[in-house]
């Protein structure tokens, strides 16, 4: 009996997986480009809807990963300057503190961007010249839950879904630019499934409410800090001034309290929702998901 034949993607399915890997050069800027391929090749080609999803799952992830790593290396930093800033007994002697040129901490988080970016080029070289392409710890699990393999004419249909609307939640590190996957599906898939319609319009309106409080608040942050450059370059400090100093102080405070109350809490809400949808549930963010979904069904 002959061997069976290997599937050889067209030169058309090579380009668009290689777009879909190689946008990953623009850094975290362009992980929607994924996103619009799968949505423009997914029935014609299972080989690109892969490529596509993959990519998309990688950047995401990658990002978040990125973020923790960071958040971890600067905790291990202050941890180790903690001593030297007890030590110290003036400020001049504060102000003398220097930091190596190169640290650790750097190293690893440069390093894991270079990583980021040659594992992105490496895709797109290999599925460019037609050869299959998994990323590390990604990859093969990632065509298992989709059903993925190199003559399947399509992916499961039902995890396809739950995977692109969940890299959508897990997308909400990305600020602003984690906008557009959602709006992209929305766009271009709400016809198909009232769960990518509501799922993805949900994900969509919540990260532009969370960015629109964000810019809300530094903009009121900007303010106050403006206020106390003001009131203390002017040339007395009557009452009115110290009131008015008083009064910006306590808005820096105020935002800065608002920041690191409702900015962790609204990135693990996004995460807590991506997980959710993929262990098969049809998540609702508090209020605006049931809201959402009412004039959504009203609609139907």
């Amino acid at each position: 009996m002959a061997p069976a034949k290997t599937y050889q993607p067209t030169s058309d399915e090579r380009l668009w997986a290689a777009l879909a890997h190689g946008s990953a050069l623009l850094l975290f800027a362009g992980f929607f480009i994924p996103v619009i391929v799968w949505s423009a090749r997914r029935k014609a080609s299972s080989f690109v809807a892969f490529r596509a999803l993959q990519a998309f799952g990688y950047q995401v992830l990658s990002f978040l990963l990125w973020m923790l790593l960071s958040l971890v290396t600067a905790t291990i930093s202050l941890a180790a300057m903690l001593p030297a800033l007890a030590a110290a007994t003036s400020v001049e002697e504060l102000m003398g503190m220097r930091s190596p040129p190169i640290s650790i901490e750097s190293l690893l988080i440069f390093g894991f961007a270079g990583l980021y970016l040659l594992l992105g080029v490496v895709g797109a070289v290999l599925v460019g010249l037609g050869r299959g392409f998994f990323y590390p710890f990604l990859g093969s699990r990632l065509a298992r839950y989709l059903d993925y393999h190199p003559e399947a004419a399509t992916l499961n249909d039902v995890n396809e879904a739950r995977w692109v609307v969940s890299m959508g939640h897990a997308g909400v590190i990305i600020s602003f630019w984690g906008m557009l996957p959602p709006l992209v599906v929305w766009l271009m898939e709400k016809e198909r499934s009232f769960f990518l319609k509501f799922q993805s319009i949900q994900t969509f309106i919540y990260q532009l409410i969370g960015n629109l409080a964000l810019l809300l608040m530094l903009l009121l942050y900007g303010v106050g800090l403006l206020g106390i450059m003001f009131v203390l370059g002017l040339s007395g400090m009557a009452g009115a001034s110290v009131m008015a100093l008083l009064v910006f102080f306590f808005l820096l405070l105020l935002v800065m309290f608002l920041i690191a109350l409702l900015l962790p809490l609204y990135h693990i809400m996004g995460q807590v929702a991506a997980v959710r949808v993929l262990q098969g549930r049809d998540y609702n963010y508090p209020v605006l998901g049931k809201q959402l979904r009412k004039r959504l069904s009203a609609g139907r």
